[in-house]
């Protein structure tokens, strides 16, 4: 939904309170001339025109909803991904650490073969 979408939107919501407006004034003229079929007809437009223009407020709602969740998702999705190269990150640190820490203990442990090889 972007935002020529949503202006779209807003258009259809002021032409929808325009045509109520102008409905009512043909309402008030009909009753005035005593046209009670007319008056009739008048009060059914200005129900459906109402009825219309709450279905686009609630689309335009609704759109706005999707678009701030939208972007929450992804704030959350961008979070993640840097945490989650983060966690590489360290992870690698580790990993790292852990072969050093093996190298070392193989050397020792080869320094204390030839030792105890030396010694016998």
């Amino acid at each position: 939904m972007g935002k020529r979408e949503r202006n779209g939107d807003r258009r259809e919501i002021r032409a929808d309170k325009a045509d109520v407006r102008q409905d009512r004034r043909e309402l008030r003229q009909d009753i005035r001339n005593g046209d009670t079929a007319a008056a009739a007809k008048e009060r059914a437009d200005i129900r459906a025109d109402r009825k219309d223009l709450k279905s686009d407020h609630h689309d335009l709602r609704s759109d706005r909803r999707d678009l701030r969740h939208d972007r929450r998702d992804v704030h959350t999705d961008r979070r993640d991904i840097r945490h989650d190269k983060r966690d590489l990150h360290h992870d690698r640190k580790d990993l790292r650490g852990d072969r050093r820490e093996d190298r070392r203990d193989l050397r020792e442990v080869r320094y204390d073969k030839r030792k105890a090889h030396s010694k016998k």
